[in-house]
Parts: C-alpha cells; structure tokens; sequence
C-alpha cells in the first residue's frame, strides 16, 4: 500500500461523520470546539503516527496544533504491536487487513472519544479524566481555571491516592 491508498483508506473512514480533509489533516467544525485528526509520517521509515484532539474556538492556537492532543496507541502491548503494523506501510500485511484493522482502530480509539466531547463543558470532563495534567498546554489549563490552589490540591489528592501514600 502507498501513502495516497493510506490517506484515501483514511477518507473512507473519516468522511462519512463529516470530517473535511486539508492535506494530511481532517477537521470536525463545531461552534465551540473542533474535532481534529492528523496524520503524520515518522522521518525516519514509511511509518505513520495519527494525532487526534480538540482546538477550543475562543483560544488561539498559536504554535499549538491542537489545544487538546492525544496519539493513537494503547497500553495494551499486543494491540500497540498491531497499531505499529497497521500504521507502518512497510511490514508485511495485505491492503484489506491494513484497511480494516485502521478502520477498528479509528472507529474504537479515535472517534469513540471524539464523539463524546461536542461542547467546552465535555473537553473540560474529558481533561479531567487524565491521570495528570502535563500533555495540557497552561493556556488550556487558564482558560479552564485548572491551575488555582484547589484544582492543584485536587490533582496532588488523586495523585497520592494512585500510589497509595497516606496522608499523615
């Protein structure tokens, strides 16, 4: 499979819910959030990374690609080693699988979560459903108010309770 039957195969999955494509780019206009997904080829073999998130309308984006971003992977180390296949268009696999298993992987991964954010108040759930804080670039976290003393006291909480400390 060559990088154009690639785009295309991710066309076919993506334009049906509406995304619009811009290069190696397809977007998902809402009045307050953008829904994005990007593709990107690694500089070093035919292999290709796929960035998906949130751009906030009311907030620049300056040199910021998405104000919310996340890659497709998963901690699970078989599906990774599958992902890795499927998104490396020199391994050894037919157009078919490649096609089908990238079409799980967007539908499952990427657009399950696009789907449940539409608004600024879901991003905000979404955002607080991360284990940390530290992929959020500030000028999300201040327009969410994220970093005053009783977020910052929120988070160092659940922090601690993840690793078991007990307070003294």
């Amino acid at each position: 499979m060559d990088k154009i039957k690639f785009k295309q195969a991710i066309d076919e999955i993506l334009l049906p819910h509406k995304f619009v494509r811009n290069k190696n780019t397809w977007i998902l206009k809402k009045p307050e959030i953008n829904k994005v997904i990007s593709v990107y080829q690694s500089n070093h073999s035919d292999t290709y990374y796929i960035d998906y998130g949130f751009i906030i309308n009311k907030l620049e984006l300056n040199d910021l690609k998405m104000h919310v971003l996340k890659r497709l992977g998963t901690s699970d180390y078989n599906d990774q080693l599958l992902i890795n296949r499927v998104l490396s268009l020199d391994s050894s696999m037919s157009e078919q699988e490649r096609i089908s298993q990238l079409k799980v992987f967007i539908e499952d991964k990427v657009l399950s979560v696009l789907e449940r954010v539409n608004t600024e108040s879901d991003l905000l759930v979404y955002i607080q459903s991360f284990p940390n804080l530290n992929m959020i670039p500030l000028v999300v976290k201040n327009y969410f108010r994220l970093t005053n003393r009783k977020n910052v006291k929120r988070w160092v909480t659940k922090i601690l309770s993840i690793f078991d400390f007990n307070k003294s």
